[in-house]
């Protein structure tokens, strides 16, 4: 939202798909019921008062 007064925006809450980024560079794994392996997805939420 736009706050006219200070000319600033302000967030209230944040999704991001950070794919498998993080899960490559830390080698973030997971097995599968077939017991395969794999590169976990990863998404982040938050809420900010950011401004």
């Amino acid at each position: 939202a736009f706050v006219p007064n200070t000319g600033r925006g302000i967030q209230g809450a944040t999704s991001h798909c950070l794919g498998q980024n993080f899960a490559k560079m830390f080698e973030i794994n997971f097995e599968n019921e077939k017991g395969e392996k794999g590169m976990v997805w990863q998404n982040s939420w938050a809420y900010t008062t950011r401004s």
